[in-house]
Protein backbone atom coordinates (compact mmCIF):
# COMPACT_ATOMS: atom_id res chain seq x y z
CA UNK A 1 0.00 0.00 0.00
CA UNK A 2 2.62 2.41 -1.09
CA UNK A 3 0.43 4.69 -2.56
CA UNK A 4 -0.66 7.87 -0.52
CA UNK A 5 -3.76 7.76 -2.24
CA UNK A 6 -5.00 4.28 -1.19
CA UNK A 7 -3.96 5.78 2.04
CA UNK A 8 -5.51 8.32 2.31
CA UNK A 9 -9.39 5.97 1.00
CA UNK A 10 -8.45 3.68 3.99
CA UNK A 11 -8.43 6.83 6.28
CA UNK A 12 -11.51 8.50 5.36
CA UNK A 13 -13.18 5.13 5.65
CA UNK A 14 -11.97 4.37 8.97
CA UNK A 15 -11.79 7.62 10.71
CA UNK A 16 -15.55 7.32 12.38
CA UNK A 17 -14.26 3.95 13.75
CA UNK A 18 -10.66 4.99 14.71
CA UNK A 19 -8.19 8.75 16.04
CA UNK A 20 -7.09 9.93 12.21
CA UNK A 21 -3.76 10.50 13.99
CA UNK A 22 -3.50 7.03 14.81
CA UNK A 23 -4.39 5.56 11.32
CA UNK A 24 -2.20 8.06 9.98
CA UNK A 25 1.10 7.11 12.14
CA UNK A 26 0.14 2.87 11.17
CA UNK A 27 0.05 3.93 7.71
CA UNK A 28 2.62 6.54 7.37
CA UNK A 29 1.21 9.27 5.94
CA UNK A 30 0.97 13.01 7.60
CA UNK A 31 -1.95 14.30 9.10
CA UNK A 32 -1.64 17.69 6.94
CA UNK A 33 -1.34 15.44 3.47
CA UNK A 34 -4.68 13.61 4.48
CA UNK A 35 -6.62 17.03 5.39
CA UNK A 36 -5.42 18.37 2.27
CA UNK A 37 -6.45 15.16 0.51
CA UNK A 38 -9.90 14.75 2.33
CA UNK A 39 -10.49 19.04 1.44
CA UNK A 40 -10.11 18.39 -2.42
CA UNK A 41 -12.15 15.43 -2.16
CA UNK A 42 -15.24 17.53 -0.66
CA UNK A 43 -14.80 20.31 -2.72
CA UNK A 44 -14.95 18.10 -6.05
CA UNK A 45 -17.89 15.89 -4.58
CA UNK A 46 -19.67 19.39 -3.48
CA UNK A 47 -19.09 20.39 -7.19
CA UNK A 48 -20.50 17.42 -8.13
CA UNK A 49 -23.51 17.54 -6.30
CA UNK A 50 -24.44 20.78 -6.92
CA UNK A 51 -24.39 20.27 -10.90
CA UNK A 52 -26.78 17.43 -10.29
CA UNK A 53 -28.99 19.80 -7.66
CA UNK A 54 -29.23 21.85 -10.28
CA UNK A 55 -30.72 19.66 -13.16
CA UNK A 56 -33.43 18.42 -10.27
CA UNK A 57 -34.19 22.09 -9.31
CA UNK A 58 -34.76 22.82 -13.57
CA UNK A 59 -36.67 19.78 -14.04
CA UNK A 60 -38.75 19.96 -10.78
CA UNK A 61 -40.05 23.49 -12.48
CA UNK A 62 -40.62 22.03 -14.90
CA UNK A 63 -42.89 19.43 -13.51
CA UNK A 64 -43.98 21.52 -11.03
CA UNK A 65 -42.07 20.21 -8.52
CA UNK A 66 -44.34 16.74 -8.94
CA UNK A 67 -41.45 14.21 -8.76
CA UNK A 68 -40.19 12.27 -5.33
CA UNK A 69 -37.01 11.24 -5.26
CA UNK A 70 -37.76 7.60 -6.96
CA UNK A 71 -39.01 9.45 -9.60
CA UNK A 72 -36.27 11.52 -9.63
CA UNK A 73 -33.53 8.79 -9.87
CA UNK A 74 -35.33 7.30 -12.56
CA UNK A 75 -35.15 10.26 -14.82
CA UNK A 76 -31.63 11.07 -13.83
CA UNK A 77 -30.04 7.88 -14.91
CA UNK A 78 -32.28 6.91 -18.11
CA UNK A 79 -32.87 10.21 -19.14
CA UNK A 80 -29.62 12.75 -17.90
CA UNK A 81 -27.46 8.96 -17.92
CA UNK A 82 -26.30 9.34 -14.73
CA UNK A 83 -25.44 6.90 -12.12
CA UNK A 84 -26.91 7.60 -9.14
CA UNK A 85 -28.57 5.74 -6.16
CA UNK A 86 -31.96 6.93 -4.41
CA UNK A 87 -30.79 7.66 -1.43
CA UNK A 88 -28.02 10.09 -2.67
CA UNK A 89 -30.79 12.14 -4.52
CA UNK A 90 -33.08 11.95 -1.57
CA UNK A 91 -29.97 13.28 0.37
CA UNK A 92 -29.67 16.06 -2.15
CA UNK A 93 -32.91 17.09 -2.41
CA UNK A 94 -33.52 17.14 1.18
CA UNK A 95 -30.41 19.48 1.26
CA UNK A 96 -31.27 22.03 -1.56
CA UNK A 97 -35.31 22.26 -0.83
CA UNK A 98 -36.33 20.08 -3.97
CA UNK A 99 -38.46 17.72 -2.58
CA UNK A 100 -41.90 17.01 -4.11
CA UNK A 101 -45.02 19.02 -2.75
CA UNK A 102 -47.04 16.65 0.33
CA UNK A 103 -50.51 15.12 -1.21
CA UNK A 104 -53.68 16.57 0.63
CA UNK A 105 -56.66 14.11 1.28
CA UNK A 106 -59.39 13.84 -0.93
CA UNK A 107 -62.72 14.06 0.98
CA UNK A 108 -64.93 10.95 -0.13
CA UNK A 109 -68.08 12.15 -1.99
CA UNK A 110 -71.40 11.41 -0.93
CA UNK A 111 -73.56 8.56 -2.31
CA UNK A 112 -76.54 9.38 -4.81
CA UNK A 113 -79.74 6.86 -4.96
CA UNK A 114 -79.12 4.44 -8.34
CA UNK A 115 -81.26 3.96 -11.22
CA UNK A 116 -79.11 1.15 -12.22
CA UNK A 117 -76.31 -0.56 -10.06
CA UNK A 118 -73.96 -2.87 -10.78
CA UNK A 119 -71.62 -5.82 -9.55
CA UNK A 120 -68.09 -4.54 -8.14
CA UNK A 121 -66.36 -7.11 -10.76
CA UNK A 122 -62.70 -5.54 -9.56
CA UNK A 123 -62.93 -6.63 -6.30
CA UNK A 124 -59.74 -4.09 -5.77
CA UNK A 125 -58.12 -6.06 -7.66
CA UNK A 126 -56.17 -3.34 -9.59
CA UNK A 127 -53.87 -4.82 -11.76
CA UNK A 128 -53.78 -6.72 -15.61
CA UNK A 129 -51.49 -7.36 -18.18
CA UNK A 130 -53.63 -6.59 -20.89
CA UNK A 131 -54.84 -3.57 -22.79
CA UNK A 132 -58.45 -2.04 -21.82
CA UNK A 133 -59.39 -4.46 -19.57
CA UNK A 134 -60.05 -2.51 -16.63
CA UNK A 135 -61.11 0.87 -17.07
CA UNK A 136 -61.57 3.06 -13.60
CA UNK A 137 -63.41 6.44 -13.94
CA UNK A 138 -64.85 9.32 -11.35
CA UNK A 139 -65.73 13.08 -11.31
CA UNK A 140 -63.57 15.54 -9.12
CA UNK A 141 -64.51 19.14 -9.01
CA UNK A 142 -62.23 22.72 -8.84
CA UNK A 143 -63.46 25.74 -7.05
CA UNK A 144 -62.06 28.62 -8.63
CA UNK A 145 -62.69 32.52 -8.40
CA UNK A 146 -65.41 32.80 -10.34
CA UNK A 147 -67.17 29.39 -10.19
CA UNK A 148 -66.53 25.46 -9.80
CA UNK A 149 -65.14 23.55 -12.38
CA UNK A 150 -65.76 19.60 -13.10
CA UNK A 151 -63.19 16.97 -14.21
CA UNK A 152 -64.33 13.80 -15.48
CA UNK A 153 -61.25 11.19 -16.00
CA UNK A 154 -61.20 7.45 -17.16
CA UNK A 155 -58.08 5.31 -16.09
CA UNK A 156 -56.75 2.02 -17.77
CA UNK A 157 -55.50 0.08 -15.22
CA UNK A 158 -52.80 -1.86 -17.64
CA UNK A 159 -50.38 1.54 -18.03
CA UNK A 160 -51.62 4.20 -16.06
CA UNK A 161 -52.97 6.09 -18.83
CA UNK A 162 -56.08 9.05 -18.41
CA UNK A 163 -57.34 7.73 -21.84
CA UNK A 164 -60.68 10.39 -21.96
CA UNK A 165 -61.27 13.44 -19.40
CA UNK A 166 -63.74 16.19 -20.40
CA UNK A 167 -64.83 19.64 -18.13
CA UNK A 168 -67.58 21.52 -17.47
CA UNK A 169 -69.85 23.54 -14.93
CA UNK A 170 -71.46 20.81 -14.20
CA UNK A 171 -71.46 17.76 -13.66
CA UNK A 172 -74.53 15.91 -14.83
CA UNK A 173 -74.15 13.01 -17.19
CA UNK A 174 -73.07 14.22 -20.62
CA UNK A 175 -69.83 15.10 -19.18
CA UNK A 176 -69.41 11.22 -18.50
CA UNK A 177 -70.31 10.87 -21.49
CA UNK A 178 -68.43 12.71 -23.51
CA UNK A 179 -65.44 11.15 -21.54
CA UNK A 180 -66.35 7.57 -22.20
CA UNK A 181 -66.72 8.72 -25.87
CA UNK A 182 -63.32 9.76 -25.56
CA UNK A 183 -61.81 6.65 -24.48
CA UNK A 184 -63.76 4.23 -26.63
CA UNK A 185 -61.35 5.49 -29.63
CA UNK A 186 -58.46 3.24 -27.48
CA UNK A 187 -60.84 0.18 -28.29
CA UNK A 188 -59.70 -0.69 -31.40
CA UNK A 189 -55.88 -0.84 -30.62
CA UNK A 190 -57.37 -3.87 -27.91
CA UNK A 191 -57.13 -7.56 -28.23
CA UNK A 192 -59.16 -8.10 -25.70
CA UNK A 193 -62.96 -8.74 -26.06
CA UNK A 194 -64.20 -7.74 -22.74
CA UNK A 195 -63.74 -4.23 -21.19
CA UNK A 196 -64.80 -3.82 -17.38
CA UNK A 197 -65.52 0.07 -16.59
CA UNK A 198 -65.49 0.48 -12.91
CA UNK A 199 -67.00 3.66 -10.94
CA UNK A 200 -68.72 4.68 -7.76
CA UNK A 201 -72.28 4.99 -7.48
CA UNK A 202 -72.65 8.64 -8.48
CA UNK A 203 -76.00 9.34 -10.15
CA UNK A 204 -74.21 10.10 -13.60
CA UNK A 205 -73.36 6.29 -13.24
CA UNK A 206 -76.73 4.83 -12.23
CA UNK A 207 -78.23 6.85 -15.13
CA UNK A 208 -80.35 5.35 -18.40
CA UNK A 209 -78.42 7.47 -20.44
CA UNK A 210 -74.61 6.02 -18.67
CA UNK A 211 -76.33 2.36 -19.11
CA UNK A 212 -77.76 2.30 -22.51
CA UNK A 213 -74.18 3.90 -23.50
CA UNK A 214 -72.01 1.48 -21.94
CA UNK A 215 -74.18 -1.05 -23.52
CA UNK A 216 -74.05 -0.29 -27.13
CA UNK A 217 -69.91 0.18 -26.36
CA UNK A 218 -69.81 -3.72 -25.16
CA UNK A 219 -68.60 -2.31 -22.26
CA UNK A 220 -69.22 -3.87 -18.82
CA UNK A 221 -70.09 -1.94 -16.26
CA UNK A 222 -68.72 -2.54 -12.43
CA UNK A 223 -69.62 -0.80 -9.39
CA UNK A 224 -68.19 -0.05 -5.87
CA UNK A 225 -70.09 -0.19 -3.20
CA UNK A 226 -71.58 2.75 -1.44
CA UNK A 227 -69.44 4.33 0.76
CA UNK A 228 -65.78 2.78 0.19
CA UNK A 229 -63.68 4.95 -2.18
CA UNK A 230 -60.95 2.86 -1.47
CA UNK A 231 -63.00 0.03 -4.24
CA UNK A 232 -62.27 3.07 -7.22
CA UNK A 233 -58.53 3.51 -5.46
CA UNK A 234 -56.73 4.10 -9.12
CA UNK A 235 -58.67 6.95 -9.96
CA UNK A 236 -58.83 8.80 -6.94
CA UNK A 237 -55.20 8.45 -6.50
CA UNK A 238 -54.91 10.27 -10.05
CA UNK A 239 -57.07 13.11 -8.92
CA UNK A 240 -55.30 13.19 -5.84
CA UNK A 241 -51.91 13.40 -7.33
CA UNK A 242 -53.15 15.82 -9.72
CA UNK A 243 -54.13 18.36 -7.61
CA UNK A 244 -51.19 17.79 -5.21
CA UNK A 245 -48.69 18.29 -7.68
CA UNK A 246 -50.37 20.99 -10.15
CA UNK A 247 -53.02 22.20 -8.36
CA UNK A 248 -52.46 22.76 -4.72
CA UNK A 249 -54.26 25.99 -4.99
CA UNK A 250 -57.03 27.21 -7.05
CA UNK A 251 -58.85 29.87 -5.09
CA UNK A 252 -57.16 33.00 -7.55
CA UNK A 253 -57.19 31.10 -10.67
CA UNK A 254 -60.56 31.43 -12.79
CA UNK A 255 -61.88 28.23 -14.36
CA UNK A 256 -61.15 29.24 -17.67
CA UNK A 257 -57.16 28.93 -16.48
CA UNK A 258 -58.04 25.90 -14.67
CA UNK A 259 -58.94 24.17 -17.97
CA UNK A 260 -56.16 25.10 -19.40
CA UNK A 261 -54.08 23.90 -17.36
CA UNK A 262 -55.73 20.07 -16.61
CA UNK A 263 -54.88 19.81 -20.59
CA UNK A 264 -51.64 20.54 -19.84
CA UNK A 265 -51.10 18.46 -16.98
CA UNK A 266 -52.97 15.04 -18.13
CA UNK A 267 -50.95 15.46 -21.29
CA UNK A 268 -47.23 15.76 -19.23
CA UNK A 269 -48.78 12.53 -17.01
CA UNK A 270 -49.85 10.81 -20.01
CA UNK A 271 -46.65 11.54 -22.39
CA UNK A 272 -44.02 12.84 -20.03
CA UNK A 273 -44.46 11.93 -16.45
CA UNK A 274 -42.29 8.78 -15.37
CA UNK A 275 -44.30 6.12 -13.71
CA UNK A 276 -42.90 4.60 -10.80
CA UNK A 277 -44.58 0.83 -11.95
CA UNK A 278 -43.23 0.83 -15.81
CA UNK A 279 -40.27 3.33 -15.20
CA UNK A 280 -41.66 5.17 -18.22
CA UNK A 281 -45.24 7.58 -18.92
CA UNK A 282 -47.76 5.38 -19.58
CA UNK A 283 -48.78 6.44 -23.34
CA UNK A 284 -45.04 5.68 -24.05
CA UNK A 285 -45.32 2.67 -22.15
CA UNK A 286 -48.33 1.60 -23.91
CA UNK A 287 -47.09 1.48 -27.29
CA UNK A 288 -43.75 0.53 -26.76
CA UNK A 289 -45.36 -3.19 -25.10
CA UNK A 290 -48.08 -3.12 -27.87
Amino acid sequence: MGCPRIKYIVIFKLKNKFPIKSICKILGVSRSGYYKWSKNLTTKRTKKEQVVAEMIKSYQEITHSTYGYRRMTIWLNSVKDIKINHKTVLRIMKKYGLCSKIRRNRKIKSICEAVHTYENMLKRKFSTNIKNQKWTTDITQFKGSNGILYLSALKDLYDGAILGYAYASNSKTPLVLNTIKQASRYLTDSKNNITILHSDQGAQYTSNEYHEYIESLGIIASMSRPGTPIDNAPIESFFSTMKAEWFPDTSNMTIESIAKDIDIYISFYNNERISLRNKMAPLKYRYIAA
